[in-house]
């Protein structure tokens, strides 16, 4: 049973803070859970601080750790009485935290890329707004991670199938963050609608975040007479009064160049994600596949990434297409899979033919197991039920940029399908945006 004054309490939490930020970026992995707690308060943030190692070697912020020690001297209080049943609750609560908040992640992310809740300082967090479009759980999380509550928008309906939006907060002088994957026409217009609502209510800036740009595939006219739709969304939502634009993993680079460049435009790699997953497979010997040509950059810097993780090079190879030959395979395998555990990366999973036609390629090529990772899991028509029949392909790895419909419930039920959360990934970068920080993560 412990017992200490308030006074030794705040004193030792600030010693121990100064001393693990300076020594923080010199811990090994392995050395990490040499820490001794003197008090209950310091037994919490010894574990607290095994997690800032690893959010200090990801680009996460340094203010993170000083800031829990803040919120956990706010939240827990100890009297200077000698009372038993004074420390006894203390402990108990103590010991909760450590259970609940200190190892606390969501089950769709991976076990060394989270953040915990509360990465935003308070005092920062006085103008910041966070709206959310319908059908946006992602939101929730990333207000969680932040350690803010999202903001109240009317998102409704007229007779005639009319969007209306009403704004019930005062945004003036703020800045907005709207978040809203384009899947559709109607988050389109609830996204344009909203910017220009915030435009109308004289916000100081207003950035939308939109984990999946919609009509992306649509990048450059492939027959006369066509859109280019990727760049009229992106007109749409300048002439609306966007300030800035967060996305991750667009259908192609160009996009950003649709944007002008008072616009910025932060096109973020979620393949960091995919590849902390299956470093914590321990695959025996994998391959990264791309499959077909427009992949293989995203194959090299999964694979690069990958490397890194497990201290050994993994090999890239790659599938080239044949589409106008008949009585001939889906396409010609450059590299070699015999006895391997391939992974398959790719932006995109729709109909799934793709990854179905490049796992058969796979397979009769020898591949031992056969997984594939894509970042935005769209999943049209039955796309579910087909991949999770695929008896070539083990497993199927996406995030939660697109929000699941009720059609696909299966992918969320269905062992063979894993959804990993962007959500500490977007929180980071609204943190780092908000608070004037370096935005390098986008670039890892």
């Amino acid at each position: 049973m412990y017992h200490c004054s308030r006074l030794n309490v705040e004193k030792g939490i600030m010693t121990f803070c100064r001393t693990q930020i300076r020594r923080s970026l010199r811990w090994k992995y392995q050395s990490k859970r040499r820490i001794v707690a003197t008090c209950p308060f310091l037994l919490a943030a010894s574990v607290l601080a095994v997690t800032y190692h690893d959010q200090a070697t990801h680009g996460f912020e340094k203010e993170s750790l000083s800031h829990r020690f803040y919120l956990m001297k706010r939240k827990y209080t100890i009297c200077e009485s000698e009372g038993e049943s004074k420390s006894d609750t203390v402990d108990a609560e103590v010991s909760q935290s450590i259970k609940s908040e200190a190892h606390c992640r969501l089950d769709s992310t991976t076990k060394r890329w989270y953040l915990y809740k509360g990465i935003m300082n308070p005092a920062s967090a006085k103008d910041l707004r966070i709206f959310k479009c319908s059908d946006t759980p992602l939101a929730d999380e990333i207000a969680h991670y932040l350690g803010v509550s999202l903001n109240s928008m009317q998102i409704g309906k007229f007779v005639d199938d009319e969007t209306k939006i009403v704004i019930d907060e005062n945004v003036r002088g703020c800045r907005v963050y709207v978040i809203c994957s384009t899947t559709n026409v109607d988050r389109i217009v609830e996204l344009l609608l909203t910017i220009s609502a915030m435009r109308r209510s004289w916000a100081k800036s207003i950035t939308t975040v939109i984990p999946f740009y919609g009509y992306g595939r649509q990048d450059r006219m492939h027959k006369g007479r066509e859109p280019i739709a990727a760049a009229d969304i992106a007109e749409m939502l300048q002439v609306m009064g966007v300030d800035h634009v967060i996305t991750i993993d667009l259908h192609s680079a160009q996009i950003e160049g649709f944007f002008r460049p008072t616009v910025p435009v932060d096109n973020l790699q979620a393949y960091p994600i995919g590849s902390y997953y299956f470093a914590e497979k321990q695959l025996k010997n994998p391959v990264v596949v791309a499959p077909h040509s427009s992949a293989v950059n995203r194959a090299v810097l999964f694979s690069d990434i990958l490397s890194q993780q497990t201290d050994e090079s993994i090999p890239v190879a790659f599938v080239i297409r044949k589409h106008h030959v008949l009585d001939q395979p889906f396409g010609e395998l450059v590299g070699n899979v015999k006895g391997m555990d391939a992974i398959i990366v790719d932006n995109l999973v729709d109909t799934g033919d793709t990854l179905m036609k490049t796992a058969k390629v796979l397979k009769q090529h020898g591949a031992r197991t056969i997984s594939a990772f894509c970042v935005h899991g769209r999943f049209s028509s039955n796309a579910v039920e087909k991949l999770i029949a695929c008896e070539d392909l083990d497993t199927i790895v996406t995030t939660n940029t697109i929000p699941n419909s009720p059609s696909d419930g299966s992918a969320t039920s269905s062992d063979k399908i894993i959804t990993l959360s962007v959500a500490p990934f977007l929180a980071q970068m609204i943190t780092s945006m908000h608070t004037n920080g370096s935005s390098t993560l986008r670039f890892e």
